[in-house]
């Protein structure tokens, strides 16, 4: 599969819920073990542990987010607003489901 990166938030990613198993970092499913979002305030650094089970995936989960916002996130436990991130990666869509 190859990938490019989106000029649209709202495009299909390449991070998806289709493939097999979610990331234990960010909650995307996606190929490979490199993880495009490692660097993310609320990341999961638990390998161990999985998104769902994670102190961040649970507060994020709280707030209605089933995976690591890819643009925002939370500055602490006590926040209820997001922050954008602004050093968010662009986000990556497969050429295969490329309009």
């Amino acid at each position: 599969m190859t990938f490019e990166t989106a000029t649209n938030s709202t495009s299909e990613s390449a991070f998806s819920d289709t493939m097999e198993t979610a990331c234990n970092g960010c909650g995307w499913k996606h190929p490979g073990r490199k993880c495009m979002l490692k660097s993310h305030p609320n990341y999961n650094n638990d390998e161990s542990t999985s998104w769902r089970d994670s102190t961040s995936g649970k507060l994020l989960l709280a707030k209605g987010e089933r995976r690591l916002p890819w643009d925002k996130y939370l500055q602490d436990s006590n926040s209820d607003t997001f922050t954008k991130w602004t050093k968010a990666p662009e986000k990556p869509i497969s050429k295969k489901l490329k309009t």
